[in-house]
Parts: structure tokens; sequence; C-alpha cells
């Protein structure tokens, strides 16, 4: 199952300011995974049963999440959707902003 979520905040500078502790999380970690085509302001891991890719554009901050209840390991499949899905929604947000 992919969830996705939109935050807007009133300014560029406020939202990879909230964005920044999360992406500074998971690149210390060793879960961290390529984040594609979605910008500067970008992270994306693998948790024991999800995968999910945050990016900063503008005045927004997305949130592209798949995760497989009541399994350890989530398909691979689940980490190429969630990439593509949020590549051609930062191409959207970033015409928009």
């Amino acid at each position: 199952m992919i969830e996705t979520t939109l935050f807007t905040f009133p300014s560029p500078s406020s939202a990879s300011g909230w964005f920044r502790p999360f992406g500074a999380g998971v690149k210390a970690g060793k879960s961290s995974l390529d984040t594609g085509q979605t910008g500067p302001y970008s992270a994306y891991r693998q948790a024991r049963d999800n995968y999910e890719l945050r990016f900063a554009v503008g005045r927004y901050v997305a949130d592209v999440f798949c995760y497989a209840p009541f399994v350890t390991d989530p398909s691979p499949e689940c980490e190429t959707a969630v990439r593509a899905t949020a590549e051609r929604w930062y191409t959207q947000l970033a015409q928009a902003k």
C-alpha cells in the first residue's frame, strides 16, 4: 500500500527547515536509499516493514510511504513504486512553486 501526504508551509525556508531533521537522520543511518530525481532536499529510507521517501520543494514537503503490514521485509517493487511516485510528484510541485 502506498500513502502520500503533502505538507504546505508559508515559505520555502520553513518547508526545508521542517524537512532537515528527517533528512539528516536518514543520511546518518544505514538504511538510506537512492532518492532518484527528487531534488536536493530529499531522503529515502527502508525501515523494518516500509519504505519512505520525503522531499521538500518550494513551500511543500511531500512524503511517499509504502508499507506491508505483517511482513518484515517489503517487496523490492515497493521501493521502485515509491521512487517513481515521488519523482512524478516532485516534477509537478517544482512547477507549482
